[in-house]
């Protein structure tokens, strides 16, 4: 299964880890950026990620691929805590 890489974003501001040109923004502009937007970018990136393993794998349902990424996902985010934790 794929796992959505992050690290494009250079600057850090964007919400899906991959840059998206916030780093444009003014320190202004970022704070005004809401929650809600932040939720939208990262439900509209998690909906094309989706679209692009559906592609690669056809023989899955899309149901059964957002299973797999949120497993994914969470695995992730155990990983995520350890390091944080060892530091």
């Amino acid at each position: 299964m794929m796992v959505r890489k992050k690290g494009t974003c250079g600057c850090g501001r964007s919400p899906t880890g991959n840059c998206i040109g916030w780093h444009k923004l003014t320190k202004e502009e970022y704070q005004e950026k809401t929650e809600e937007e932040k939720e939208k970018i990262i439900k509209e990136a998690k909906e094309d990620d989706l679209k692009e393993m559906a592609k690669q794998w056809p023989e899955y349902t899309l149901e059964e691929l957002k299973e797999e990424q949120d497993m994914a996902d969470r695995a992730e985010s155990f990983k995520e805590k350890d390091e944080k934790d060892k530091e």
